[in-house]
Order: structure tokens, then sequence, then C-alpha cells
């Protein structure tokens, strides 16, 4: 079988897919014929599968890959042949951990395995005994009160001074000029009238002195790529423009540019399996190579995937029969998102 990948009506790789076959046995090892598969197919590297299973009230971290296990949603991960894969056990509030039990064993709630062969482990939380709340004590019986003491006769009290007349505050002089500034204008500019200001875009005048008692309207301009979400600061809201009356204080503003963010699809197709038995194929997608957070579902032999994040992007696919059972991965492809 044939990968090929790419942008839709473009990119196309090759890689190789095996045909179904074999079962896991109970012990966890992967008796499928992999090494004649792999000479056949021209595999590049063999996988094995790591499951997690969730019983009570937690979750299960798993590194690599950063998948997250859990009662209702178990994990069945697949990394390659000897990856050292740990495993948190992470007990919800009102739980506590357990233990482990497959192929991890104890109570600590780290585990490290290896993925020699298949590997079926299930972590236990169990719900925390609430405390019994403690016994009252018996009140203490009060004591009579002692009789009070007559107070003392209290003494006239002297006459109060008159206060002298508080003398008027100085009426603060208004300065001549005042500064309008402009903080960080990414992803866009910002312009004043009167002229004075032209901050971000390649300009760099980001504040100005004006009379005080002017009037001043800043207006916000986009760049390419982004969006105008409004100001903070000096009383601005979101419109793109702000009209400022300076009074004797200086003011700052800072405007806010959000960059526009566009889907980009890829699409992913192979040469179909020639096995008759195929009913399927699962492609597995991650952004590291050799490490797959996502598994997708594909009735045909070709898929088309969209996504917004920027880099790498790692494909591989594998086969199904109508026995659930499952091939080895085709070779790894990867199409770089710019």
């Amino acid at each position: 079988m044939q990968l090929k990948i790419g942008w839709i009506g473009a990119l196309a790789l090759l890689g190789a897919l095996a045909a179904c076959g074999g079962a896991a046995e109970p012990d966890g090892t992967d008796t499928t014929t992999e090494s004649s598969t792999e000479d056949a197919q021209g595999l590049a590297t063999l996988r094995r599968m790591v499951s997690v299973t969730v019983s009570g009230g937690g979750t299960v971290a798993v590194s690599p890959g950063g998948s997250v296990c859990s009662t209702a949603s178990p994990c069945t991960l697949r990394y390659r042949t000897y990856t050292k894969v740990t495993l948190t056990a992470n007990p919800a509030s009102g739980a506590t951990f357990t233990g482990w039990s497959g192929a991890c064993s104890g109570a600590s709630v780290t585990c490290v395995v290896d993925n020699r062969q298949a590997r079926y482990i299930t972590a236990t939380f169990t719900a925390s005994a609430s405390t019994a709340p403690a016994t009252p004590t018996t009140p203490a019986t009060p004591t009579t009160p002692a009789t009070p003491t007559t107070p003392a006769t209290p003494t006239t009290p002297t006459t109060p001074t008159t206060p002298t007349t508080p003398t008027a505050p100085t009426t603060p002089t208004t300065p001549a000029t005042v500064t309008l500034s402009v903080g960080s204008a990414t992803g866009g500019s910002v312009t004043s009238s009167p002229s004075g200001i032209g901050c971000g875009n390649g300009g760099t005048v980001c504040s100005a002195s004006f009379s005080s008692g002017t009037s001043v309207t800043l207006t916000a301009q986009p760049a390419s790529g982004y969006t105008f979400s409004g100001w903070s600061g000096g009383g601005c809201g979101t419109a793109a423009t702000c009209t400022i009356a300076l009074g004797i204080s200086g003011i700052s503003v800072t405007p806010s540019f959000v960059q526009t963010i566009v889907a980009k699809s890829i699409q992913v197709a192979w040469n179909p399996s020639t096995d008759s038995a195929v009913v399927g194929y699962r492609v597995y997608h991650g952004t590291a190579s050799g490490v797959y957070g996502e598994v997708l579902s594909a009735s045909s032999s070709s898929l088309v995937y969209s996504t917004s994040a920027s880099g790498s992007h790692y494909f591989a696919v594998s086969a199904l029969n109508s026995a659930g059972n499952e091939s080895p991965h085709s070779a790894e492809v990867v199409v770089a998102v710019p």
C-alpha cells in the first residue's frame, strides 16, 4: 500500500501499509507476524500497544504524548518498541489511589514500563472515607458575675478652645502642555489628529505633547492579517477612533490588535490494501515523530485533516479487517504547515 500526503491536490508522499492479521495474546504479546510483514511492506519502525484502563475516580497521565485516561475515556496508545512510557495516577477530589494491576504493580502514583510487547495496565481509585464529627464537649457551668462597682463621678470637662481658621488651598496652575502616550501597537498602527503621533507598523513616534485642553483623536489601523479589538486607558472603548480631552495630567492609552487565524487543510491519501478482508483504516496524527496523540478513522484510502496550528504534522496509517485486527503502521510522513 502506498501512502501519499500533502496539500489538497498538490503534495504526495510514499509509504507502506501491511495487511491485517493476528491478535494479541492475553499476556499482552503481539502475535502478528511483524518481521515478515515489515520486510514485505518496507515498514520503517515496529510499534507496540499500551492500553490504560481506569477504575474509580481519577485520571492517568501518559508520557510521551500527553494523553489523559479516565474511566469514561480509556487509552489505547502505540509507541516504538522499547520506548519508556511513564504513567502518573491523579486521584479526583474525595478519592484515593489504591494501586496498579497488569504490567504495573504497587501503590506508587508513578509507573514506568517499556513496550517490548503490548502492555495492559489498570489504575484503581477508591472513595476516601469521611471522618466522623468530633463529639461536642459539655459547656462549663457559668460563674455568677461579680457585683459591679459604683463608677467614679466624672470630672467637669474643660472648655474647648476655638479652632484656628484653615487657610484656603492654593489653586494649582494649569500646565502649558500635556503628554499623550500610546502603548505597544503590535499588529497595527496608531495616528493622531492634530498630528504628532505615528506609532506602530513602521512608525516610531508613540508620544507627543499637546496644549492643555486640546481634544486629540486617535485612530487605530490593523495590519494585514490582524483585526482591532479595542483600547485600554484614556476612557476609550472598542471603536477604532477615540477622542481624548486633555486636562492637566498626562494620559496613556494602549491599542489591542488580534491576529486572524486561518484554518489549513492537509489531504492524506494512500494506496488501498489488496487484502479483501480489510474494512477500514486508522490514521495516526501527531506533532512529534513517532508520538501520535490523535487517531482518526477512514473508510476509504484518503482523508482531509484541518488545522490552524503551524509547524510539522506527522501521519501514519494502519488497516483494519472485519475481525477488528489492526496491521502495523505504514512508514511515517511529515507535512510542514506555514
